[in-house]
Formats: C-alpha cells, structure tokens, sequence
C-alpha cells in the first residue's frame, strides 16, 4: 500500500510539473468581441490591437473571437446581446446608447468638441462622464473606454454639399441615434435611418442620396466609389464607447480582469495616439482614387453653427444644465 501510495503521489507530481496545476477551470474562457465595421476600419484594427495584447498576457488562458461586419449584431442589436450576455465586448458609437443612457447625449453635440481632446477630457470628468458612466450598471453594462474615431463629415452622390441649401435637396443617411436625427433635422436636411450594413446598398437604390461618417470609415468601406464629393463639415466629433457585460466582467477572476484591463488601457492609448493620422492616410488614400474634398465657408459654418444651437437647447433637459455647465466650462 506505501508503495502504491509513493508511486500515486510521485506520478502526480511528475504531472504537475509538467503540464501545471489540473483545473476544473483550465478551459479558456470564451471572449465575443461584436460590432459592424469591418476588420480593416480603424474600429476593426483598434480590437486587433487589443487582441495581441490580451493574448500575449493571458496566453492560452483565453479563447477571443473578433465578430466584425456585423456578423452577428448590428450596433444597436449588440448592445442587448451584451446585456444579455451572448457577446462580451462592445464598442458602439455613443450616441447609439442614448435609448439606455439619455444623458450620453452630450457626447453627440454637433459642432461642440475642436480640438478632440475635449471630449476626452469631458469623459473622465467626475463631473461628466463619471456620472453618466456610473448609471451603467444598473443596465448590466460596465464601462471600460472611451475611443476616438474621427470628425463626421457630409459627402453626396450629387455634387459637393457647400450649404445649407444643399443639403437640404438630399436624403442623408444617419445612424441610429436620435440626436443625429435631430441635428440633420436643426440644418433642413432629410434624415433617413440606414444600417451601418446597408449603407451600400441604400446609396445604389437612391434610398439616400448622401452619407455623414467619419474618414476612416469612408475609406475602408470604399464608400467614396458611391458618394466621391466630400465635405469637411466636421458636424460631429464620433467617439466609441468601449463596455462589457458587468456580471461577467465581475465574475472573472482578479488575475484575468486585471490583464484585460491592461489590455484595454494600453489599447485605449494607441486608439488615440493613432487615431488622427488614420483619418489623414484615409485622405490621403481616398483622393489617389478619386475623391474630391470640399470645405464650408467660415461664412456658412458660422451658419451652420447657429442652427445646431436649437439641438444643445433641445438636449440641457435631457443631459442635465449641470452636466452641460461643466461641459461648457472646458470647451469655452
């Protein structure tokens, strides 16, 4: 009995220093990733990044999937997949989240953040972001990151927006949020409603005649083949929102949720570091195949300006006049 006893305590030995402690908990866990760019948009590169860094920290600890282009949620759509648990990460733009969170309006404001740094600054605001951000997990959603994207910027299948007037002869497309709506509304335009991926195709039907989204997005879905006239109109500073489902991210035991957090730190620095020469090389690259750009007057962006003012009115009731105050304290 010694002896069988010696050899049992000798194999496991010989086991655990081999192959590691034997865990029922040794399986990697299972990470989604979901939005509706795709890999090869600044989004997509940006959880690329994550993804190198979170598998060189967690190694085989953890399984991560990258679902882009929709493939199994649109935006809006992703954002009940994660309350529900069924994807991990998201990375919806922030006014997409209005219909949860009201207040995350005021990361919407058209023509409001120049430089993109104030937005930035806004968001780790106590005063600002802290407090809206704080109202998320009541919804079983966490807050991880704030990331830039880039200026929205008006181009047409019809010649060049240059006015008020012109835009207000086409159908744009906007996204989900309302406060997009209702800027595009405040400047005479015709808002429509499009999925991110039916962009495309709503272009080629004349569903919509024109298309808002920042560079980057232009140049990766080749969208400038459809809509080639350009306008810097810089509308509205779109930033993501970066969030998992609280309980699970709750659930993760401290070593994990440590490195993830990490990783979505490191990721967060690049994302910004970054983000303004992607929207530079998807000029760049957008005007070797074609493209025209064209900019607004000061004249008529001062026109422009004096019609969005109707949309922060419209909005100091839902964000709050003490949110809006702070805000404004940083961007005066």
């Amino acid at each position: 009995m010694k002896i069988q006893n010696f050899l049992i305590n000798a194999l496991s030995f010989i086991l655990i220093t081999v192959f590691g402690t034997f865990s029922v908990n040794s399986k990697p866990i299972d990470i989604k990733i979901s939005h509706a760019t795709n890999i090869s948009s600044f989004k997509g590169k940006t959880w690329e990044y994550f993804i190198s860094l979170a598998n060189k920290s967690l190694g085989n600890k953890v399984n991560i999937t990258h679902n882009h282009s929709a493939q199994l949620y649109g935006q809006r759509e992703g954002i009940q997949a994660l309350q529900a648990g069924a994807v991990h990460f998201i990375s919806p733009g922030a006014p997409l989240l209005t219909g949860a969170f009201p207040k995350m309006a005021v990361f919407g404001l058209p023509l409001m953040y120049d430089p993109p740094e104030e937005i930035r600054e806004i968001a780790a605001s106590p005063k600002i972001g802290g407090k809206i951000f704080a109202e998320m997990p009541a919804k079983n959603l966490k807050f991880l990151a704030f990331w830039f994207n880039g200026y929205r910027n008006v181009g047409s299948t019809k010649g060049p927006i240059l006015s008020i007037e012109d835009l207000s002869k086409v159908k744009i497309r906007t996204p989900g949020g309302k406060i997009y709506r209702d800027t595009f509304k405040a400047l005479d335009g015709n808002p429509v409603g499009v999925a991110w991926k039916e962009i495309h195709t709503a272009l080629q039907q004349g569903l919509v005649d024109a298309i808002e989204p920042t560079m980057n997005a232009w140049q990766s879905q080749k969208l400038y083949e459809l809509a080639p006239d350009i306008t810097y109109t810089k509308h509205i500073l779109s930033v993501y929102i970066v969030a998992t489902n609280a309980k699970w991210w709750d659930g993760l035991s401290p070593d994990v949720r440590s490195k993830l957090k990490s990783a979505i730190d490191k990721t967060t620095e690049w994302n910004w570091r970054e983000g303004k020469k992607a929207s530079i090389d998807a000029v760049s690259a957008m005007t070797k195949e074609g493209a025209k750009f064209h900019h607004l007057s000061p004249k008529e962006t001062k026109r422009w300006f004096n019609k969005v003012k109707s949309v922060h009115k419209q909005y100091e009731e839902i964000i709050g006049k003490d949110i809006l105050d702070a805000v404004y304290k940083i961007v005066e």
